[in-house]
């Protein structure tokens, strides 16, 4: 269900004697590794990576159950127990990656996905047999996908969108093992141009005094 372009996972794509011309696209890392895992028969994921993104060695062992997983206004809210079952205590990271739908609408605008995203983590500290609840959140805009293809009307082209449909939340081991997974749904689909900026683009951009300079 997703697209998985060759052309643009390559690292370079040497040219004669001369030079190199370097390509660089969505498929780096994990987000390569894993989308070929899923897209390509031919990828042996066991032989190409010794230890995924995001595993961790530890001299105990833990569990995580799910306790909610829900959109509550704009973001996503996820609250997990993480259960040192091991003798000594240690330290766990708690990892949330997203899966984005697929839909015929993405091939229309040639919008390309990593089957998953890192959008959210925090590291926590269990004593040997306790628990601890832990609870991340992250806005539900961070799971938009960049459509360079859009006319925004405006003279310019390319805009972020939030597409409707069910979105897969995966409680991850590391980026290609889990411990489970939820769904959340989206209703509608947005568009964020540059009528209507994604909150993380606003708030990335410099405070302007009445001269146009950057404030401190």
């Amino acid at each position: 269900t997703f697209i998985y372009n060759a052309a643009e996972v390559k690292d370079s794509l040497a040219v004669g004697n001369s030079f190199v011309e370097y390509v660089e696209g969505i498929y780096v890392g994990y987000k390569f590794s894993d989308t070929a895992y899923v897209m390509d028969p031919n990828f042996y994921y066991d032989e190409a990576v010794v230890f995924p993104f995001g595993h961790g060695l530890s001299y105990t062992s833990f569990e995580q159950t799910l306790d909610s997983c829900r959109i509550v206004g704009d973001e996503v809210v996820v609250t997990v127990t993480v259960t040192n079952t091991g003798d000594v205590d240690g330290k766990e990271v708690v990892q949330l990656y997203y899966e984005a739908p697929y839909p015929e609408f993405d091939e229309e605008y040639s919008i390309e996905k990593a089957v998953k995203n890192l959008v959210a983590f925090a590291k926590v500290e269990v004593a040997a047999h306790a628990s601890v609840p832990v609870t991340l959140s992250f806005p539900v805009e961070d799971m938009a996908s960049y459509c360079y293809t859009r006319d925004n009307g405006d003279g310019t082209k390319g805009a972020y969108v939030l597409e409707e449909g069910e979105y897969n939340i995966y409680r991850g081991k590391n980026s290609h093992d889990s411990y489970g997974e939820e769904t959340v749904t989206r209703g509608s689909t947005v568009w964020f141009d540059n009528s209507n900026p994604r909150q993380s683009e606003t708030d990335g951009q410099s405070l302007l005094d009445d001269r146009g300079e950057p404030l401190g």
